[in-house]
Protein backbone atom coordinates (compact mmCIF):
# COMPACT_ATOMS: atom_id res chain seq x y z
CA UNK A 1 0.00 0.00 0.00
CA UNK A 2 1.51 3.39 -0.97
CA UNK A 3 2.40 5.64 1.92
CA UNK A 4 -0.21 8.15 3.09
CA UNK A 5 1.25 11.20 4.79
CA UNK A 6 -0.34 12.55 7.96
CA UNK A 7 -0.97 16.25 8.67
CA UNK A 8 1.40 18.12 10.95
CA UNK A 9 0.51 20.05 14.10
CA UNK A 10 -2.86 20.51 15.79
CA UNK A 11 -6.20 21.18 14.12
CA UNK A 12 -7.08 24.87 14.12
CA UNK A 13 -10.44 26.19 15.31
CA UNK A 14 -13.12 26.72 12.64
CA UNK A 15 -13.73 30.25 11.44
CA UNK A 16 -16.66 31.88 13.20
CA UNK A 17 -19.25 34.11 11.56
CA UNK A 18 -18.75 32.60 8.09
CA UNK A 19 -20.73 30.03 6.14
CA UNK A 20 -18.48 27.30 4.76
CA UNK A 21 -21.14 24.74 4.05
CA UNK A 22 -21.08 21.97 1.48
CA UNK A 23 -22.18 24.36 -1.27
CA UNK A 24 -19.59 27.08 -0.56
CA UNK A 25 -17.28 28.04 -3.39
CA UNK A 26 -13.52 27.54 -3.11
CA UNK A 27 -11.21 30.55 -2.83
CA UNK A 28 -9.11 31.45 -5.90
CA UNK A 29 -6.04 30.03 -4.14
CA UNK A 30 -7.75 26.64 -3.89
CA UNK A 31 -8.70 26.66 -7.57
CA UNK A 32 -5.14 27.58 -8.56
CA UNK A 33 -3.74 24.79 -6.38
CA UNK A 34 -6.06 22.21 -7.92
CA UNK A 35 -5.06 23.37 -11.39
CA UNK A 36 -1.37 22.81 -10.60
CA UNK A 37 -2.05 19.39 -9.10
CA UNK A 38 -4.09 18.48 -12.16
CA UNK A 39 -1.13 19.15 -14.44
CA UNK A 40 1.07 16.89 -12.30
CA UNK A 41 -1.52 14.11 -12.27
CA UNK A 42 -2.01 14.32 -16.04
CA UNK A 43 1.75 14.12 -16.50
CA UNK A 44 1.77 11.00 -14.31
CA UNK A 45 -0.99 9.42 -16.36
CA UNK A 46 1.03 10.01 -19.53
CA UNK A 47 4.20 8.65 -17.91
CA UNK A 48 2.37 5.54 -16.73
CA UNK A 49 1.21 4.78 -20.28
CA UNK A 50 4.77 5.18 -21.59
CA UNK A 51 6.12 2.86 -18.86
CA UNK A 52 3.58 0.15 -19.62
CA UNK A 53 4.22 0.41 -23.35
CA UNK A 54 8.04 0.42 -23.21
CA UNK A 55 8.82 -1.62 -20.07
CA UNK A 56 10.20 -4.48 -22.16
CA UNK A 57 12.93 -2.24 -23.60
CA UNK A 58 14.55 -1.91 -20.16
CA UNK A 59 15.64 -5.55 -20.01
CA UNK A 60 16.23 -6.80 -16.48
CA UNK A 61 14.69 -3.61 -15.06
CA UNK A 62 11.33 -4.26 -16.78
CA UNK A 63 9.78 -5.62 -13.56
CA UNK A 64 10.81 -2.51 -11.59
CA UNK A 65 9.34 -0.26 -14.30
CA UNK A 66 6.02 -2.14 -14.33
CA UNK A 67 5.81 -2.09 -10.51
CA UNK A 68 6.45 1.66 -10.47
CA UNK A 69 3.76 2.19 -13.12
CA UNK A 70 1.27 0.25 -10.99
CA UNK A 71 1.94 2.41 -7.93
CA UNK A 72 1.86 5.65 -9.92
CA UNK A 73 -1.68 4.84 -11.03
CA UNK A 74 -2.79 5.34 -7.40
CA UNK A 75 -0.67 8.44 -6.78
CA UNK A 76 -2.69 11.64 -6.64
CA UNK A 77 -6.02 9.80 -6.77
CA UNK A 78 -7.17 11.89 -3.81
CA UNK A 79 -5.78 14.93 -2.03
CA UNK A 80 -6.85 16.70 1.16
CA UNK A 81 -6.22 20.45 0.87
CA UNK A 82 -6.35 22.98 3.69
CA UNK A 83 -7.15 26.60 2.86
CA UNK A 84 -5.68 28.86 5.58
CA UNK A 85 -8.00 31.84 5.46
CA UNK A 86 -5.82 34.46 7.15
CA UNK A 87 -2.64 33.48 5.29
CA UNK A 88 -4.33 33.14 1.87
CA UNK A 89 -2.36 29.95 1.38
CA UNK A 90 -3.41 26.40 0.55
CA UNK A 91 -1.44 23.44 1.87
CA UNK A 92 -1.62 19.73 1.07
CA UNK A 93 -2.09 17.96 4.40
CA UNK A 94 -2.82 14.40 3.18
CA UNK A 95 -2.74 12.66 -0.17
CA UNK A 96 -2.21 9.37 -1.95
CA UNK A 97 1.51 9.14 -2.80
CA UNK A 98 3.56 6.48 -4.59
CA UNK A 99 6.96 7.78 -3.37
CA UNK A 100 8.67 7.12 -6.69
CA UNK A 101 11.24 9.86 -6.23
CA UNK A 102 12.73 11.40 -9.39
CA UNK A 103 10.10 9.68 -11.55
CA UNK A 104 6.68 10.69 -10.27
CA UNK A 105 5.90 14.32 -11.08
CA UNK A 106 3.18 14.44 -8.44
CA UNK A 107 5.48 13.30 -5.61
CA UNK A 108 8.45 15.37 -6.77
CA UNK A 109 6.35 18.54 -6.91
CA UNK A 110 5.03 17.84 -3.39
CA UNK A 111 8.55 17.17 -2.11
CA UNK A 112 9.86 20.41 -3.64
CA UNK A 113 7.04 22.44 -2.08
CA UNK A 114 7.79 20.98 1.36
CA UNK A 115 11.53 21.58 1.09
CA UNK A 116 10.98 25.18 -0.01
CA UNK A 117 8.50 25.78 2.84
CA UNK A 118 11.02 24.38 5.36
CA UNK A 119 14.14 26.12 4.05
CA UNK A 120 12.65 29.48 3.02
CA UNK A 121 12.33 30.99 6.56
CA UNK A 122 16.00 30.16 7.27
CA UNK A 123 17.24 31.64 3.99
CA UNK A 124 15.17 34.80 4.43
CA UNK A 125 16.30 35.25 8.05
CA UNK A 126 19.97 34.99 7.05
CA UNK A 127 19.37 37.37 4.15
CA UNK A 128 17.93 39.95 6.56
CA UNK A 129 21.08 39.63 8.71
CA UNK A 130 23.05 40.90 5.70
CA UNK A 131 24.97 37.65 5.32
CA UNK A 132 26.16 37.25 1.74
CA UNK A 133 24.46 34.40 -0.10
CA UNK A 134 25.14 33.16 -3.61
CA UNK A 135 23.37 31.05 -6.18
CA UNK A 136 26.05 28.59 -7.30
CA UNK A 137 26.01 26.24 -10.30
CA UNK A 138 28.65 23.51 -10.65
CA UNK A 139 28.93 21.55 -13.90
CA UNK A 140 31.05 18.63 -15.09
CA UNK A 141 31.80 17.57 -18.68
CA UNK A 142 28.89 15.76 -20.37
CA UNK A 143 29.04 12.05 -21.20
CA UNK A 144 27.05 9.18 -22.75
CA UNK A 145 26.60 7.24 -19.48
CA UNK A 146 24.72 8.74 -16.55
CA UNK A 147 25.98 6.66 -13.61
CA UNK A 148 29.70 7.63 -13.88
CA UNK A 149 28.72 11.29 -14.25
CA UNK A 150 26.56 11.24 -11.13
CA UNK A 151 29.25 9.48 -9.08
CA UNK A 152 31.90 12.02 -10.13
CA UNK A 153 29.56 14.97 -9.52
CA UNK A 154 28.49 13.89 -6.03
CA UNK A 155 32.03 12.90 -5.02
CA UNK A 156 33.37 16.26 -6.17
CA UNK A 157 30.71 18.16 -4.21
CA UNK A 158 31.54 16.21 -1.07
CA UNK A 159 35.28 16.82 -1.49
CA UNK A 160 34.63 20.53 -1.95
CA UNK A 161 32.70 20.68 1.31
CA UNK A 162 35.08 18.44 3.28
CA UNK A 163 38.04 20.61 2.30
CA UNK A 164 36.22 23.57 3.82
CA UNK A 165 35.02 21.66 6.89
CA UNK A 166 38.16 19.68 7.77
CA UNK A 167 41.02 21.77 6.42
CA UNK A 168 39.36 25.21 6.62
CA UNK A 169 40.68 25.80 3.11
CA UNK A 170 39.46 26.21 -0.43
CA UNK A 171 37.04 28.60 -2.06
CA UNK A 172 34.25 27.66 0.36
CA UNK A 173 36.28 28.14 3.57
CA UNK A 174 34.04 31.04 4.72
CA UNK A 175 30.75 29.31 3.87
CA UNK A 176 28.41 28.71 6.83
CA UNK A 177 25.90 26.52 5.03
CA UNK A 178 24.95 25.08 1.66
CA UNK A 179 21.82 23.50 0.17
CA UNK A 180 22.17 21.80 -3.19
CA UNK A 181 20.20 19.79 -5.71
CA UNK A 182 21.03 17.79 -8.83
CA UNK A 183 19.59 18.71 -12.22
CA UNK A 184 19.82 16.64 -15.40
CA UNK A 185 19.31 17.38 -19.07
CA UNK A 186 20.19 15.42 -22.21
CA UNK A 187 21.41 16.61 -25.59
CA UNK A 188 18.83 15.69 -28.20
CA UNK A 189 21.47 15.16 -30.92
CA UNK A 190 24.47 13.51 -29.21
CA UNK A 191 22.30 11.88 -26.48
CA UNK A 192 24.93 12.84 -23.91
CA UNK A 193 23.83 13.48 -20.34
CA UNK A 194 24.48 16.88 -18.78
CA UNK A 195 24.61 16.79 -14.98
CA UNK A 196 25.04 19.84 -12.78
CA UNK A 197 24.46 21.04 -9.23
CA UNK A 198 22.37 24.05 -8.26
CA UNK A 199 23.15 25.35 -4.78
CA UNK A 200 22.66 28.24 -2.40
CA UNK A 201 25.62 29.06 -0.16
CA UNK A 202 25.64 31.48 2.78
CA UNK A 203 28.87 33.07 3.99
CA UNK A 204 30.19 34.64 7.14
CA UNK A 205 29.42 38.34 7.58
CA UNK A 206 31.40 40.46 5.15
CA UNK A 207 32.92 37.50 3.28
CA UNK A 208 32.76 36.69 -0.42
CA UNK A 209 33.62 33.78 -2.70
CA UNK A 210 36.41 34.11 -5.25
CA UNK A 211 34.98 32.72 -8.50
CA UNK A 212 38.43 31.99 -9.96
CA UNK A 213 39.48 30.05 -6.87
CA UNK A 214 36.22 28.11 -6.91
CA UNK A 215 36.71 27.25 -10.58
CA UNK A 216 40.25 26.03 -9.88
CA UNK A 217 39.08 23.86 -6.95
CA UNK A 218 36.24 22.36 -8.95
CA UNK A 219 38.41 21.66 -11.99
CA UNK A 220 40.97 19.86 -9.83
CA UNK A 221 38.33 17.31 -8.80
CA UNK A 222 36.70 16.51 -12.14
CA UNK A 223 38.12 18.63 -14.96
CA UNK A 224 35.01 20.79 -15.12
CA UNK A 225 35.50 24.52 -15.55
CA UNK A 226 31.86 25.63 -15.79
CA UNK A 227 31.17 27.39 -12.52
CA UNK A 228 28.61 30.15 -12.09
CA UNK A 229 28.21 32.44 -9.07
CA UNK A 230 25.70 35.21 -8.64
CA UNK A 231 24.63 37.10 -5.51
CA UNK A 232 21.14 36.33 -4.23
CA UNK A 233 18.77 39.27 -4.42
CA UNK A 234 15.47 37.38 -4.27
CA UNK A 235 15.74 34.36 -1.89
CA UNK A 236 12.36 32.93 -2.86
CA UNK A 237 13.04 32.99 -6.60
CA UNK A 238 16.51 31.46 -6.24
CA UNK A 239 15.33 28.77 -3.83
CA UNK A 240 12.68 27.70 -6.33
CA UNK A 241 15.42 27.54 -8.97
CA UNK A 242 17.44 25.14 -6.78
CA UNK A 243 14.56 22.80 -5.96
CA UNK A 244 12.58 22.82 -9.18
CA UNK A 245 11.97 19.58 -11.05
CA UNK A 246 15.29 17.75 -10.93
CA UNK A 247 14.85 15.84 -14.19
CA UNK A 248 13.58 18.88 -16.12
CA UNK A 249 10.82 16.94 -17.86
CA UNK A 250 10.04 18.21 -21.33
CA UNK A 251 6.55 16.70 -21.30
CA UNK A 252 5.58 17.83 -17.79
CA UNK A 253 2.32 19.36 -18.98
CA UNK A 254 1.76 17.17 -22.04
CA UNK A 255 -0.77 14.36 -22.23
CA UNK A 256 -1.72 11.89 -24.89
CA UNK A 257 0.93 10.36 -27.12
CA UNK A 258 3.01 13.49 -27.65
CA UNK A 259 6.75 12.95 -27.13
CA UNK A 260 7.91 16.44 -28.09
CA UNK A 261 10.38 18.13 -25.77
CA UNK A 262 11.86 21.59 -25.66
CA UNK A 263 15.61 22.15 -25.87
CA UNK A 264 17.57 19.57 -23.88
CA UNK A 265 14.70 18.67 -21.56
CA UNK A 266 14.13 14.98 -20.87
CA UNK A 267 11.57 12.84 -22.66
CA UNK A 268 9.55 10.29 -20.70
CA UNK A 269 11.93 7.48 -21.70
CA UNK A 270 14.93 9.61 -20.59
CA UNK A 271 13.27 10.15 -17.22
CA UNK A 272 12.69 6.43 -16.74
CA UNK A 273 16.32 5.71 -17.61
CA UNK A 274 17.51 8.37 -15.16
CA UNK A 275 15.21 7.05 -12.43
CA UNK A 276 16.65 3.56 -12.75
CA UNK A 277 20.11 5.03 -12.08
CA UNK A 278 19.11 7.45 -9.30
CA UNK A 279 16.32 5.61 -7.45
CA UNK A 280 18.59 4.61 -4.53
CA UNK A 281 20.70 7.77 -4.43
CA UNK A 282 20.31 11.09 -2.68
CA UNK A 283 19.92 13.98 -5.09
CA UNK A 284 19.53 16.82 -2.57
CA UNK A 285 22.05 17.86 0.04
CA UNK A 286 22.17 20.19 3.04
CA UNK A 287 25.33 21.18 4.90
CA UNK A 288 26.25 23.49 7.78
CA UNK A 289 23.50 25.89 8.84
CA UNK A 290 20.99 24.13 6.62
CA UNK A 291 21.70 20.60 7.80
CA UNK A 292 18.55 18.77 8.93
CA UNK A 293 16.11 21.10 7.18
CA UNK A 294 15.32 18.63 4.39
CA UNK A 295 13.52 15.32 4.76
CA UNK A 296 11.62 12.88 2.56
CA UNK A 297 8.13 13.80 3.76
CA UNK A 298 5.70 14.98 1.11
CA UNK A 299 3.00 16.94 2.92
CA UNK A 300 3.54 20.67 3.40
CA UNK A 301 4.18 22.16 6.87
CA UNK A 302 1.00 23.17 8.66
CA UNK A 303 0.22 26.83 9.38
CA UNK A 304 -1.59 28.35 12.35
CA UNK A 305 -4.99 29.98 12.25
CA UNK A 306 -8.40 29.15 10.88
CA UNK A 307 -8.89 27.05 7.80
CA UNK A 308 -11.31 25.35 5.44
CA UNK A 309 -10.73 21.78 4.22
CA UNK A 310 -11.32 20.57 0.68
CA UNK A 311 -11.02 17.15 -0.94
CA UNK A 312 -10.24 16.44 -4.56
CA UNK A 313 -10.81 13.05 -6.20
CA UNK A 314 -9.34 11.90 -9.50
CA UNK A 315 -11.93 11.00 -12.14
CA UNK A 316 -10.19 8.75 -14.65
CA UNK A 317 -13.13 8.70 -17.06
CA UNK A 318 -12.68 12.37 -17.96
CA UNK A 319 -9.12 12.98 -16.74
CA UNK A 320 -9.86 15.68 -14.18
CA UNK A 321 -10.39 16.29 -10.46
CA UNK A 322 -13.67 16.62 -8.59
CA UNK A 323 -13.54 19.16 -5.76
CA UNK A 324 -15.75 19.06 -2.70
CA UNK A 325 -15.97 20.80 0.68
CA UNK A 326 -14.88 18.53 3.55
CA UNK A 327 -16.07 18.94 7.14
CA UNK A 328 -15.99 15.49 8.74
CA UNK A 329 -12.67 13.89 7.78
CA UNK A 330 -11.71 11.52 5.04
CA UNK A 331 -14.68 9.12 5.30
CA UNK A 332 -12.62 5.94 5.31
CA UNK A 333 -9.87 6.98 2.88
CA UNK A 334 -7.26 6.40 5.60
Amino acid sequence: MPQIERPLGRVAAPRSGQDYGADSKPAPEVTAKVRRLLKCKQSNEHMQRVMLEHAGSFGTDATAVLEAARKMAYCGSWVWLRDYIEHHKVRMVRAAFCNKRNLCTFCDAARSRRVIAQVMPKVQALHKRKLNSYMMTLTIPSGPHLLPLVVVLFTSLRKLWLRKKVNKAGALRHVLGMIASLELTRNRITRHWHAHIHAIITLELGRRVDARELRADWSAYNGGIQVDLKPIKDPQRDLVEVFKYMLKPGDLYEVGNSQKTAGNALSSLDRIEAWLVLRKRRTRFAYGLYFGLMDDALVEPELTGEYVDWLIYWQSNNGTYRLQREKDGLHGLV
